[in-house]
């Protein structure tokens, strides 16, 4: 463990449980960022691109409406970060 110099907060690691949340989190997303490129890669029609790009996109919103939640939390308990407001 990394030790703390005077007046610094202690380091804090995360579990394995964050760390492969986290994992899972980073291959989907490099998934939903090649999505629209592996359906035209390996579709016969060029309109396959777009429902692929649709997808993206309502996923994208998804998540921009999840760090509106997250900011609202945040707001409403008068709290700067995620981890205070949760």
């Amino acid at each position: 463990a990394a030790a703390a110099a005077e007046g610094d907060e202690p380091v804090k690691y995360s579990s394995v449980g964050q760390s492969v949340v986290n994992l899972v989190k980073n291959i989907v997303g490099a998934g939903m960022l090649s999505l629209p490129s592996g359906v035209a890669a390996f579709s016969g029609s060029p309109s396959a691109v777009v429902p692929a790009v649709a997808l993206t996109v309502l996923f994208g919103l998804l998540s921009a409406y999840g760090f509106v939640l997250i900011a609202d939390a945040c707001n409403r308990t008068g709290k700067t970060t995620y981890q205070d407001a949760w």
